[in-house]
């Protein structure tokens, strides 16, 4: 079962969070009044683990403000819900507090409210029909790359909404857990993916793999993390970093795993004939401009160019 271990930071202890990449003032403000906003909007509404519904809208931001979201990004991430049917009084109200929204949060937080609100209905149609259908699957990808396109923040503000979903799916029976799962998996995914969301991607696969198949997903897990395993992975580690040392100044060499979800479906067609042969499946070599170089230890340690420059926003 996936388990429960995320509850959402309170409001202080967020904007305590991303004072380390913006203005305190400016953040105390802006995430301030989306709060406001979206305390009202939820208000008596609760989810399924009895939290007020607005603890999610808190830690969507939250897990934003981990990926070092710039603020319009994380309001929008604490007013996400706010004219879902379900989920919000301001569902009958949507003009006046979409006004609201403007008035004190800006036009930019508005438009990128707009696309998240849009996504929202789009993505609740595509959940209610047959999504693995040829027809829904190229609706589905025409749409996305539209909004991929146009205002890709909306999508990485869903991501961030499914993934705490995925977080806290223990509380739903088993059948809703796994239709979460089947859409983080199939839809979610290889968006992050597409957006070079490596570590969202990963987590997102880790928490699908255990839903739908837990005790594999156990086994797996308990092998990844044997003491020797990781030492020997350490070990190939500070080699590397003597050799580079000397050739490029200031480089770091880190060891990024794969996925259980992948290092399980390497397994079943073959790729990989036991879990110990993944132990240095994907080496990066980065400096400060980025990471430049990363070689995956199945092609005998070749080293291949890889660009992925560091921007404002980590998820860029």
């Amino acid at each position: 079962m996936v388990r429960n271990q995320h509850q959402a930071l309170g409001l202080d202890q967020l904007i305590q969070a991303v004072t380390s990449y913006i203005d305190p003032i400016e953040a105390t403000a802006a995430l301030s009044a989306a709060f406001e906003i979206a305390s009202e909007a939820h208000k008596g509404v609760q989810r399924i683990d009895g939290e007020p519904y607005v603890s999610h809208s808190l830690a969507v931001a939250a897990i934003l403000a981990q990926w070092h979201a710039p603020l319009p990004v994380l309001a929008v991430g604490i007013l996400h819900d706010l004219l879902s049917p379900d989920y919000s009084r301001g569902y009958t109200l949507q003009g006046p507090i979409l006004d609201e929204v403007r008035s004190k949060l800006g036009i930019n937080v508005s438009l990128l409210l707009d696309a998240v609100i849009d996504l929202n209905n789009f993505m609740r149609h595509v959940e209610g029909g047959d999504y693995h259908s040829e027809a829904d699957s190229k609706d589905f990808r025409n749409r996305m790359a539209a909004f991929l396109q146009q205002e890709r923040d909306a999508v990485v503000i869903k991501i961030a909404d499914r993934l705490h979903n995925l977080q806290t799916a223990s509380v739903l029976t088993h059948p809703y857990q796994e239709r979460v799962s089947n859409v983080g998996l199939n839809l979610l995914v290889p968006l992050a993916d597409r957006l070079g969301m490596g570590i969202a991607r990963r987590q997102m696969e880790d928490y699908c793999f255990e839903i739908n198949n837990p005790m594999y997903h156990k086994l797996l897990r308990q092998q990844c993390a044997d003491s020797k395993f990781n030492q020997e992975i350490e070990g190939v580690l500070q080699e590397l970093r003597q050799v580079f040392d000397a050739r490029v100044p200031g480089s770091k060499i880190h060891w990024q795993p794969f996925s259980l979800y992948t290092i399980g479906q390497d397994l079943k067609l073959g790729k990989l004939v036991h879990v110990g042969s993944i132990s240095l499946r994907m080496v990066a070599l980065s400096t400060s401009k980025g990471t430049i170089a990363r070689s995956d230890w199945q092609s005998q340690g070749e080293w291949l160019p890889f660009f992925a420059y560091p921007g404002e926003a980590l998820y860029r």
